[in-house]
């Protein structure tokens, strides 16, 4: 009798296990938690804090940390160079992101709730990351180089 309770409750157990997992932090990465304090790396380790409350998929904020952090090629064959931001492209694709029925509420709640300019840059990156507008999230990131850099 009890296998046959652990055959039903499994697939239960393993969907709690899976909700607690996710409830927890992002795992900051090591190069990260290694880099020299400036401003932006601070705010990274406050933006994986609270990742998974903002509803910021851990991944994407990865990708947008090695983003930031990469100087130079990113790896792999390259025959082509890198080909620079179009922005006013990457413009329309941040419009259209905010007017986008799914992606444009997660932009406007995580604005409604961050104050720090940066921080809401990194979360809105990750988003536009996580929802495949690379363009919108470079164009981001580009312009949180430029205020960072202004700043200092």
């Amino acid at each position: 009798m009890l296998h046959i309770v652990l055959k039903w409750m499994g697939p239960i157990a393993l969907c709690l296990l899976a909700g607690a997992a996710q409830a927890a932090d992002c795992v900051v990465p090591d190069q990260l938690k290694a880099a020299q304090g400036n401003s932006v790396t601070k705010v990274f380790m406050t933006v994986f804090a609270g990742a998974r409350q903002k509803g910021v998929d851990c991944g994407s904020l990865a990708s947008v940390w090695q983003k930031v952090t990469l100087r130079g090629r990113e790896g792999g064959r390259k025959l082509d160079g890198d080909k620079p931001l179009d922005v006013p492209a990457a413009q329309r694709e941040w419009e259209g992101a905010l007017r986008d029925a799914t992606v444009g509420p997660r932009l406007m709640a995580l604005q409604k709730t961050i104050s720090d300019p940066t921080e809401l840059t990194l979360y809105q990156a990750a988003v536009l990351d996580e929802e495949g507008l690379y363009a919108a999230r470079n164009w981001r990131l580009v312009e949180l180089t430029n205020a960072v850099n202004t700043t200092q």
